[in-house]
């Protein structure tokens, strides 16, 4: 009998819907740049320097899936776009001011490789990949034990 009920509940597992499947998300940041030019060695004492500003910070929380878009400095006419295999699935253009924040919700999207590129008057201020994949399964609502 027991073994009636583990060979049950093992397939049962099997037929586990999405929803109750965790997601993952990931950010790469795109170089945009190659520097061909290695630096030269300098003979001068180093000096310290100020840590460098980045004007677009992008983070995302691997928990919920909310992307966010941080401007550290006002931008006009900046073009968001988030692709999927080329096709675009969001996009904005708009005006930031320095200091504002930019929240896409990526928990609906589905499974894949995205590709976010932020644009300002045909020049490419930062781009990079969001990979979405499926992770073990959320712990159920209910357990029984035998």
């Amino acid at each position: 009998m027991r073994k009636i009920f583990f060979v049950l509940l093992a397939g049962m597992t099997l037929f586990i819907p999405e929803s109750l499947y965790a997601r993952t998300y990931s950010l790469v940041n795109v170089s945009n740049t190659v520097d061909s030019d290695f630096p030269s060695p300098t003979l001068t004492p180093h000096r310290p320097q100020m840590p460098a500003f980045h004007p677009i910070l992008v983070d995302i929380n691997e928990d919920s899936g909310d992307l966010g878009i941080l401007f550290n400095q006002s931008i006009e006419n900046v073009n968001i776009t988030i692709k999927y295999n080329g096709v675009t699935i969001d996009e904005d253009n708009l005006s930031v001011l320095n200091g504002q924040c930019i929240i896409y919700n990526m928990n609906s999207y589905e499974v894949g490789q995205y590709t976010l590129t932020i644009e300002s008057e045909g020049n490419t201020l930062s781009q990079y990949e969001i990979i979405i994949y499926e992770s073990t399964p959320k712990t159920p609502l209910r357990t029984y034990s035998v």
